[in-house]
């Protein structure tokens, strides 16, 4: 594992943050647009125990787990990460 995929587990590990909603008061439009499409891709590869790893003013970064592997998706990228055998 490298350092940007430990580092997002961490956050994954660390976070208490189950949706946008625990992180804004009031997200914008295009944020909850957003966050309604990464549920639904989670929910259609079979996902569980989404969080919210990090975030601020413009943008959010998310995770989720799927069998061996945690998803997490940021602005511009999905990394699928491998976390036990």
């Amino acid at each position: 594992m490298n350092k940007k995929e430990l580092r997002f587990l961490q956050e994954y590990i660390n976070s208490h943050n189950r949706t946008i909603y625990d992180c804004y008061d009031k997200p914008s439009e295009n944020m909850v647009l957003a966050y309604e499409e990464t549920r639904n891709y989670m929910e259609s590869i079979g996902g569980k125990s989404y969080r919210v790893l990090s975030y601020n003013s413009h943008t959010f970064t998310c995770g989720f787990i799927v069998d061996k592997y945690l998803y997490v998706i940021t602005k511009n990228n999905l990394y699928k990460i491998k976390i036990y055998d």
